[in-house]
């Protein structure tokens, strides 16, 4: 698609990963015939021309009613370096669809991609920006697949997010 919505969604989320409905789901998906899927690498994301231009116009629109804006990075363990992990399940089975998917590489440059033009369009715009990214621990401790925190993460990234609230409060980051 050309626009960035393109995950499976929470519906097919549950039922991977709940209770006794998720390991049913797991378990008919192991016994059923499947055509591997496969693997793609790129270096380009069409959805990023849609995400850019999606938050500069409601950056554009809040801004123009007086809201104060504070964008923030998106945090997660893909990173050069990162090995291939099981508990990745947005490479594994959301990122491109039914008959391809991501490699680890092509997942890695697209969240540094995403996250690079939140930082751009909020230097540009002169908008808030908490770089949560760059203040989580990219690490097995802190991440239970490629976004979703475990529990002691939650802690970090409310007192990262506390902070940079307590500076847009003070007018300490961009009006």
């Amino acid at each position: 698609r050309s626009d960035y919505g393109h995950f499976a969604g929470v519906e097919a989320e549950a039922l991977r990963r709940s209770g006794v409905l998720g390991n049913l789901f797991r378990k008919l998906r192991a016994g059923w015939y499947h055509k591997p899927r496969k693997e793609v690498h790129q270096s380009e994301f069409p959805g990023l021309n849609s995400f850019t231009n999606n938050l500069e116009l409601l950056i554009r629109n809040a801004t123009a009613d007086g809201v104060k804006i504070i964008l923030m990075t998106e945090p997660t363990i893909l990173a050069p370096g990162v090995e291939d992990s099981n508990d990745f399940y947005m490479v594994h089975f959301e990122a491109v669809g039914p008959h391809e998917q991501w490699g680890i590489d092509t997942a890695i440059k697209g969240m540094i991609a995403y996250n690079d033009a939140v930082r751009v369009i909020g230097s540009k715009q002169n908008v808030n920006l908490i770089d949560l990214d760059a203040e989580i621990p990219k690490s097995k401790a802190s991440f239970s697949d490629e976004v979703h925190f475990k529990d002691p993460t939650f802690e970090i990234a409310g007192e990262v997010v506390s902070r940079g609230l307590e500076r847009v409060i003070a007018g300490g980051l961009a009006e």
